[in-house]
């Protein structure tokens, strides 16, 4: 019983505290419009590029970064030719 009195108060409250507001004619005719038309559907495919070009830049500094440490450790471990 309280819960029903509580309800009546809140939606009194409610409509005093709210205005309602009227749309335009042309509002509603243009929303009727775009909600009866159907939008063409797009499909977005990833874009592979960009990961596989990164992966192979990362591969390729990777390689040469083992390369070159390697030649400078066999110029240091090994004895010097003359």
């Amino acid at each position: 019983m309280k819960k029903e009195i509580d309800n009546k108060k809140l939606e009194n409250e409610l409509e005093e505290a709210l205005n309602p507001v009227l749309p335009s004619k042309d509002f509603i005719n243009e929303l009727q419009k775009r909600l009866r038309l159907k939008n063409p559907v797009v499909m977005e495919y990833p874009n592979y590029l960009l990961p596989i070009f990164l992966i192979s830049t990362g591969l390729f500094f990777g390689i040469a970064i083992i390369w070159g440490l390697n030649k400078i450790y066999q110029l240091i471990l090994s004895p010097g030719e003359e």
